[in-house]
């Protein structure tokens, strides 16, 4: 049933429906819907129909159809997925995720995009993981067991995450963030 009252704009829309969250977002009937939400945020792991999809295709789409930019959300960390995806973060382990549409939304784009650049500075100076604390710190715990995992020594690993860091600096083609908004 169309809502003829509909707001023009949703400022946050979090979708938990422990497993289905993508059969909500991306089977197209949420389309009009996402399409003038300015923050969304959804899980992903490995319940309900998560394991038919890949976070990868999830993100690419709410990109190419929206142009929703996003990040796992842990505490007082952002890891952009959209434009620096890596394979392991397509592990279903359970995590949150954060979109933002910067064309509604740039000084929230902005800041999130800042606090991800933060984050990705830190990590590549400073660290690779030695320390994970599991649950909050996913992309990174994913990196560290994801590439020694595969045989890499630690200074190859460290070596191809300095790599990927230096790739995923910068927003992804196309993405305006107005910068009179930031602040």
């Amino acid at each position: 049933e169309v809502v003829r009252d509909a707001p023009p704009v949703i400022d946050f829309l979090s979708v938990d429906v422990e497993g289905f969250d993508w059969d909500v977002l991306g089977l197209g009937g949420a389309d009009s819907t996402l399409k003038r939400v300015k923050y969304l945020e959804f899980e992903y792991h490995s319940f309900g129909n998560w394991p038919k999809y890949t976070l990868e295709n999830a993100t690419n789409v709410l990109f190419e159809k929206f142009g929703m930019i996003c990040y796992y959300a842990g505490i007082d960390e952002l890891w952009r997925l959209t434009n620096c995806f890596q394979p392991y973060f397509n592990r279903h382990q359970w995590s949150n995720v954060a979109c933002v549409n910067p064309t509604l939304d740039p000084l929230l784009a902005s800041r999130m995009e800042d606090m991800f650049q933060r984050q990705l500075q830190t990590n590549t100076e400073n660290e690779f993981c030695e320390s994970c604390i599991w649950q909050w710190r996913i992309p990174c715990f994913q990196r560290r067991n994801y590439l020694l995992g595969q045989g890499m020594s630690l200074d190859d690993a460290k070596r191809l995450v300095a790599e990927q860091s230096e790739r995923c600096r910068g927003l992804p083609n196309g993405t305006n963030i107005d910068s009179a908004s930031n602040g």
